[in-house]
């Protein structure tokens, strides 16, 4: 993680971004079906936002820090239509919560083992967005859950050693 985040595509001319921070620098980003505002998070508590072609905006969302060795926002994606108005997905330590469009935060996905979910970092949505993936950075688990109801739909293990497993995606899911 890093305070620069470099931007490039549809504007013309790639540039710089020096972004406001949390804990740490810009973690995980992901850029809006507008292409116009990038959210992004800091290893803290907050959700953070850039209006590009503009500047920092006002943060989309405090998340109360969840339990674990490594507690804070990581992972994120942004739910259909990818605007925001939906809300999105957001890793937090031990869980991973599910906020609206305001940034309340409306559902808690925790998965069913504690031991083996501490540290849940990247979170990737299926190509219809009902169910999402989560993986635990230092067990090297990846869960499974259903977006609308909550629950866990399963897990398994990558079989990597403790700490080597640093992300994942789903073939042709979901991108704002």
């Amino acid at each position: 993680p890093g305070t620069n985040v470099e931007q490039s595509g549809p504007w013309p001319v790639a540039s710089r971004l020096t972004v406001a921070q949390d804990v740490g620098g810009s973690d995980y980003v992901e850029i809006d079906s507008t292409n116009a505002m990038l959210y992004y998070t800091s290893s803290g508590t907050e959700v953070k936002r850039w209006l590009l072609g503009v500047g920092q905006s006002a943060d989309f969302a405090t998340v109360p820090n969840a339990s674990g060795p490594r507690p804070g926002t990581r992972g994120l994606r942004l739910l259909p239509p990818g605007d925001g108005s939906n809300g999105m997905l957001v890793t937090n330590g031990s869980e991973v919560v599910r906020l609206d469009s305001g940034g309340n935060v409306i559902t808690h996905y925790i998965p069913s083992n504690p031991d083996i979910s501490q540290d849940l970092d990247k979170v990737e949505l299926s190509a219809d967005a009902t169910w999402f993936a989560v993986s635990d950075q230092y067990s090297t688990w990846i869960f499974f859950f259903d977006v609308e109801t909550g629950a866990e739909l399963g897990a398994f293990w990558t079989g990597l050693p403790p700490g080597q497993f640093s992300g994942f995606c789903i073939f042709r899911g979901y991108r704002a």
